[in-house]
């Protein structure tokens, strides 16, 4: 049972939160994402100026992702800047800007739905989760041939 007591509701986030981390964040095999760029020229973007505090902010959070095995180091030709996002909670949103390889990759010409027709599949139901969007990029395997593409 629910109560409407704040306290109570942000320690449930929380303690949420950290069992997702803990427990259930695994990648799915069921799929396996590709970014077709072609033979196109690796690209590497220099990383964002930021202020001592920010960089720390950055470090703790890729130390956190090291340990639990989200990224990895790498030598890669390919790189993308990271931004880092406030939270209205206080916490960190680590962000990848991926424009430049959203650039050269190949376009998919399979349709995607409009948000029209998204709104409409989502009509009727009585909840609505964001637990499945638990930084949901670390929830997908990538090919091979992409992994080295995916590098900050």
């Amino acid at each position: 049972m629910f109560r409407t007591n704040s306290s109570y509701v942000l320690h449930y986030n929380s303690t949420l939160k950290f069992l997702i981390f803990q427990k259930l964040h695994k990648p799915t095999h069921y799929i396996q994402h590709t970014i077709n760029t072609g033979d196109g020229l690796s690209i590497s973007s220099r990383p964002y100026p930021r202020i001592i505090e920010q960089r720390r902010e950055l470090q703790d959070e890729i130390q956190k992702m090291l340990q639990t095995n989200q990224i990895r180091s790498s030598n890669a030709p390919w790189s993308s800047s990271v931004i880092i996002h406030k939270k209205k909670d206080g916490g960190i949103r680590f962000l990848v800007d991926c424009r430049k390889l959203n650039s050269v990759t190949k376009k998919d010409s399979f349709p995607q739905p409009t948000t029209e027709e998204l709104l409409h599949r989502l009509g009727g139901h009585c909840f609505y989760t964001k637990l499945d969007f638990y930084q949901a990029i670390f929830n997908f395997l990538y090919t091979k041939q992409t992994e080295k593409k995916q590098y900050l």
